[in-house]
């Protein structure tokens, strides 16, 4: 959730070597959610970037985020990227563009805590 957590996310990312890396990708309104878009745009082959919103006002966009990972990509650093603005939603179309490899959530705390509601079932609360 902030630029040396994500430095070294992605140096986790590159040690594991997966053939296909699926990003879902959140953040809030006050990090610095542009260099942390920068990074990710530049040191991983993404083959999906996932985009979706955190709840609350201090989500960011779907959007915003989008037109930002379309701006830093390099055509050789990733694939396709999509606005899924539902946590459920975007983490069953991660989960079904996989295939072997691997989904990676990242970007917010808050993401992550709703990711492990929706995945032990309380995705209602």
């Amino acid at each position: 959730h902030n630029v040396d957590g994500i430095k070294v996310f992605l140096e986790a990312v590159n040690a594991m070597g997966n053939q296909r890396n699926i990003l879902l990708f959140s953040m809030v309104k006050e990090k610095n959610y542009e260099k942390v878009i920068e990074l990710l745009s530049s040191r991983v082959l993404w083959d999906q970037v996932i985009v979706t919103r955190v709840k609350g006002e201090r989500g960011l966009e779907s959007n915003e985020l989008l037109q930002l990972f379309l701006r830093d990509l390099s055509p050789q650093m990733g694939g396709c990227c999509r606005m899924i603005d539902d946590n459920l939603e975007a983490l069953e179309y991660a989960k079904s563009v996989k295939g072997n490899g691997t989904v990676f959530c990242t970007g917010s705390l808050y993401l992550v805590g709703e990711l492990r509601k929706i995945v032990k079932g309380n995705h209602n609360d």
